[in-house]
């Protein structure tokens, strides 16, 4: 089945967590595919990546709470801890409770990133007010880069930020964040992760052909082998199973 990555999407009510996520698979979530937990009267829900048994992601919600007992009793009815990866999403700028769980994510070394999403509303509301002066590389350079000052004056670790839209996946820095999602994570976490997203970078076409020239070689290795043993029908019966894997 591989080695398990769980992936956990934290952010805002409507901030676009699924639409994330649903992006990253490549289709649309069946409800039989969401499982829904509820922990401290806070409900979340995890998504089994589809063929693959072993990628679990997570919608969970952010933190609304300013006190340090309730914040902490937060990360712990979320287990917050369990996940591999954290991606912490917005569709306006950082807020301060962001700010916060990127710091206890550093704290107890847990790799995260920011995904500021539905820049493609922010740019066509810019373009409807500024229809002589919009210009779109500025207004996702703009948004960017007051994400970058939050991060930097907040005196957070240096992450990764990326700007998005679910809409247009083939714009603005989808490509570059499904690619960056296994970046921080261990040799065979990220192998197990980039395995099974999809093939939006030569980085990632790039391991999946290795992946699969490896499990080719060892097949190879595995029917010859099984010729070498003197079992009647052994080494027929071996090519077979081998063959339907």
């Amino acid at each position: 089945a591989g080695v398990k990555v769980k992936v956990g999407f934290v952010g805002e009510p409507g901030c676009g967590k699924t639409s994330l996520i649903e992006a990253i698979f490549g289709e649309e979530i069946p409800a039989k595919k969401m499982e829904k937990k509820k922990q401290e009267n806070k409900e979340y829900m995890t998504f089994k990546y589809p063929g693959w048994r072993n990628i679990k992601f997570a919608e969970i919600p952010a933190v609304k709470t300013h006190r340090r007992v309730e914040r902490e009793a937060y990360l712990e009815a979320m287990n917050i801890t369990g996940y591999d990866l954290i991606v912490i999403v917005t569709e306006n700028h950082i807020r301060e409770w962001a700010m916060w769980m990127a710091r206890e994510l550093e704290k107890q070394e847990i790799p995260f990133i920011f995904v500021r999403t539905k820049i493609d509303k922010k740019a066509s509301e810019d373009k409807r007010k500024f229809p002589r002066t919009f210009c779109e590389r500025r207004v996702v350079k703009q948004v960017r880069d007051r994400c970058e000052e939050s991060i930097t004056g907040a005196k957070l670790p240096q992450s990764k930020t990326f700007v998005i839209s679910t809409v247009y996946p083939d714009k603005w820095d989808f490509r570059a964040l499904v690619q960056a999602l296994g970046e921080d994570l261990s040799r065979t976490k990220k192998r197990s992760l980039n395995l099974s997203l999809p093939p939006l970078t030569p980085h990632l076409i790039s391991e999946k052909q290795k992946a699969h020239a490896q499990h080719i070689w060892m097949i190879s290795a595995l029917s010859v082998a099984s010729g070498l043993m003197e079992i009647p029908g052994f080494a027929i019966s071996a090519d077979i199973e081998l063959l339907q894997q």
